[in-house]
Parts: structure tokens; C-alpha cells; sequence
């Protein structure tokens, strides 16, 4: 699987979105980038592991890896999965606030129903406008991120750091 919004963001965009599916798509080898990666699992299931623990996500739910954070994934056999994966660089965050809050956003996410469906709709936003050539396009994929953003550290309680264990209270 080619990931077009890496190679985008290492030609120097600030943010990038792609939605892909797959099956047998599975790294062998754990890797890091300079920039946050955000990874929605849209269908199927996933194995995630971040900094050595394995966890398994849903659909709905999503993990967040910080620059510099050593992560793959993978899937069990012949199970077909679809997922968006959004990345920025520290740089695209407008707030200093948020910028504090996401130094340890590093982990797994299970959020409610509602706010499953608020941060799917945001990246379908967000993936829509990149695809897109309008006026103050860069602006307006800073703004859906930041609104991204703000409804996932709002939610923030229900970050797990690892799907073996309990969600944190």
C-alpha cells in the first residue's frame, strides 16, 4: 500500500489526508515520521502497536502516534479494513494550548458514538478540501484540523493506552 499522504507530507505539505483500504496490508517493520499521524479505522479491525504494546482497534475508534513515536499495523488474515489517516506537522496547530495538550496524545481512543461520527465527518471535510483547488484551501484544512483537534482532546477520557487494559477515568 503506497502512502500517498506521507510522501506528501516529506514534499512539504503541512497537512495531509487519505483514505484507503486493504487487506493482508500489514507492516513488518515499526517506523516513526517527524509529524503526528492520526489513524480512524473506518471498517474492519486493526492491530496497532505504538512504542511496543500491541492494541486492537475498531471501527470508530482511533489512534494518535506524536512525532518520533515508533508504531505499524497490521491486520488479521484475509480481514478487509478501510481507514483514513491524517498527518501534520506541529507547525499546522494554532494554539499553543492545543499544541501542549497533543505532546501527550500518543495512544488509542474509543469515543462515543457521537463523537466517533463528529471526528469521521471532520476527516471526510478535511479530505475532501485537499482533494480540492478552492481559494484559502491551506486555511481551511488549518481550521478543520484545529476543530479536529479540540473535539478529540475534549473527549480525551476516553483514551486508552493500551486495549488490553482498562480506559483510564
Amino acid at each position: 500500500m503506497i502512502d500517498y499522504a506521507g510522501i506528501r507530507m516529506t514534499q512539504g505539505q503541512l497537512i495531509s489526508c487519505e483514505e484507503k483500504e486493504g487487506v493482508n496490508d500489514n507492516m513488518t517493520k515499526s517506523h516513526f515520521h517527524d509529524f503526528y499521524e492520526l489513524y480512524y479505522l473506518v471498517e474492519g479491525g486493526r492491530h496497532i502497536i505504538v512504542e511496543g504494546l500491541i492494541n486492537t482497534i475498531e471501527p470508530g475508534m482511533f489512534a494518535i502516534k506524536a512525532p518520533y513515536v515508533m508504531h505499524h499495523s497490521f491486520g488479521s488474515v484475509d480481514v478487509p479494513f478501510k481507514r483514513i489517516v491524517l498527518y501534520f506537522k506541529p507547525g499546522s496547530v494554532e494554539s499553543e494550548a492545543i499544541a501542549k495538550a497533543l505532546i501527550n496524545s500518543t495512544g488509542i481512543y474509543k469515543p462515543s458514538s457521537k463523537d466517533s461520527a463528529a471526528i469521521h465527518n471532520l476527516l471526510k471535510l478535511i479530505l475532501r478540501e485537499e482533494n480540492s483547488s478552492n481559494i484559502y484551501k491551506e486555511e481551511l484544512l488549518r481550521s478543520l484540523l484545529n476543530i479536529l483537534l479540540i473535539t478529540i482532546l475534549r473527549q480525551t477520557p476516553n483514551k486508552e493506552r493500551n486495549s488490553n487494559k482498562n480506559l483510564i477515568e
